[in-house]
């Protein structure tokens, strides 16, 4: 994995975060959520442990979703001025903290992603 000290936000700036620990797992991921939310056919993302990151802003969205397949809900984070989709938090694991890749200032510095579905 990379280095831990990454940093990251939105495409308007306003909204930042800072992760102070290594990414967890670099992954891509397939699942119909994903797709909806990146509007591409996968989302890639890290996973870091949710008390190493630090999220500045007074635009931070969020809101709850419901995936039916399973029942358990995401919760998507964004900018609400840009729309830029910054990651996501999980209720089956509240201790993680999803990153999309695309939204870090060095993309190629957190992790070799894996395929998943």
């Amino acid at each position: 994995m990379a280095l831990k000290n990454l940093t990251g936000g939105c495409l308007c700036g306003s909204v930042r975060y800072s992760i102070s620990e290594k990414p967890q797992r670099g992954y891509i991921c397939h699942c119909r959520f994903c797709q909806k939310q990146t509007g591409m056919g996968a989302r890639p993302a890290i996973t870091v442990d949710k008390a190493s990151v630090e999220i500045h802003g007074d635009s931070v969205g969020q809101y709850k979703h419901v995936i039916p397949d399973h029942g358990r809900a995401i919760f998507p984070t964004f900018c609400s001025k840009c729309g830029t989709s910054l990651g996501s938090t999980l209720e089956r694991f509240p201790d993680v903290q999803v990153i999309n890749i695309g939204t870090l200032d060095n993309p190629g510095s957190a992790a070799t992603p894996k395929v998943i579905d």
